[in-house]
């Protein structure tokens, strides 16, 4: 069945259809970015350590958790950051990555261009909940092994996913190569060094060679700090234009009477108390009379999602191609409502709409 769930946010409509529960795994955000890389190194900012045909390798990274670390200031290069600093080279950084996906600490491989300068680069990545850290790099070519970039980036705030963020990029010396100019031979350095930031040619280690700023396109954030947090969950998607996003229902407690209708509100303000909300007694979801917690603002739009009888209840936002939609916040939350007249509040997710 069909269920228009339809409210006016610059001129925007959304479109919401009742679906079989997805199999896919629920977060409680996840955002779309995009990450530019501006190099300011050149022959104007340092006249004495630029070398002929400079530029920057391809970007390489990954979307992680604190489970594991690519690169840090005082560690040690692994395999995939010694051939990057080196030749510039991808592959090994590459499989260290997928090697941390498969044991569960990461999200996805970042990639992006070179730069023959001067010039720009750029890359596009996902992150969730789960992986909010980046750790980004590019070999500084031609060199020893210096390199630039950033390490444990946390792209998630406490009120939600950053919006945009410019970082400075200093040169680091991988550890691996003794080499003290950018055309030097090889000179393996054994055993290697700590990576550490060159503060003494031909860099000073206060002239950044560079920006990375992350700009973020569209992102889902689950907030509330009274509701379960698994009771309303994005199952797939982020709200990019032209695209669908798929959440679901659920009664964690399994205390509400079976079956119980569920609603969806809608809202282009949260309340007043965001990231937490205003405290209702008697509308808790985890048991009969205790409180729950109102997490969207006073203008909203309410619609039936579906009805629970014990299965997650499953709905899909399909966003429409609008240009007035990018960058608008919309507040959802659900609740349900069973035979007793009991209310149940979920917790609620923020969508910032993006192109």
């Amino acid at each position: 069945m069909l269920t228009t769930f339809g409210f006016r946010s610059a001129a925007a409509l959304l479109l919401v259809t009742a679906v079989t529960p997805s199999l896919a795994s629920a977060n409680g955000a996840d955002a779309l970015y995009d990450v530019h890389f501006t190099p300011t190194w050149s022959f104007a900012t340092h006249p004495t350590a630029f070398p002929p045909f400079a530029h920057f390798s391809p970007l390489i990274g990954a979307t992680h958790n604190a489970g594991v670390q690519f690169w840090t200031p005082g560690g040690v290069s692994s395999p995939g950051i010694e051939v990057m600093a080196e030749s510039g080279g991808t592959f090994q950084l590459d499989s260290e990555v997928m090697q941390a996906i498969t044991a569960g600490n990461a999200g996805e491989v970042i990639n992006g261009g070179a730069i023959f300068l001067p010039g720009t680069a750029m890359g596009t990545f996902r992150v969730t909940d789960e992986f909010p850290l980046v750790s980004l790099v590019t070999m500084i070519a031609p060199s020893p092994d210096w390199f630039v970039g950033v390490h444990d980036l946390n792209l998630l705030s406490p009120t939600g996913w950053v919006d945009n963020l410019v970082v400075d990029l200093f040169a680091y010396d991988a550890g691996t190569d003794s080499g003290a100019t950018f055309t030097s031979n090889d000179i393996n350095t054994l055993p290697k060094q700590h990576i550490s930031l060159i503060t003494g040619g031909p860099f000073t280690g206060m002239d950044s060679l560079g920006t990375f700023t992350f700009v973020r396109r569209a992102s889902t954030f689950r907030y509330g700090s009274v509701n379960p947090a698994e009771s309303f969950v994005v199952t797939s998607g982020v709200p990019q234009m032209g695209t669908t996003v798929e959440f679901e229902f659920k009664d964690p407690s399994g205390t509400m009477l079976q079956p119980s209708k569920v609603f969806l509100s809608a809202a282009i303000t949260a309340d007043p108390l965001y990231p937490s909300g205003t405290i209702v007694p008697f509308y808790g979801l985890t048991a009969p009379g205790t409180p729950g917690e109102i997490l969207v603002g006073p203008t909203f739009l309410t619609r039936r999602a579906g009805m629970w009888k014990g299965n997650p209840v499953g709905f899909t936002l399909q966003v429409p191609v609008d240009p007035t939609l990018e960058g608008v916040p919309i507040y959802l939350q659900g609740f349900f409502y069973d035979a007793t007249h009991r209310v149940g509040l979920t917790s609620a997710i923020k969508l910032v709409i993006g192109a």
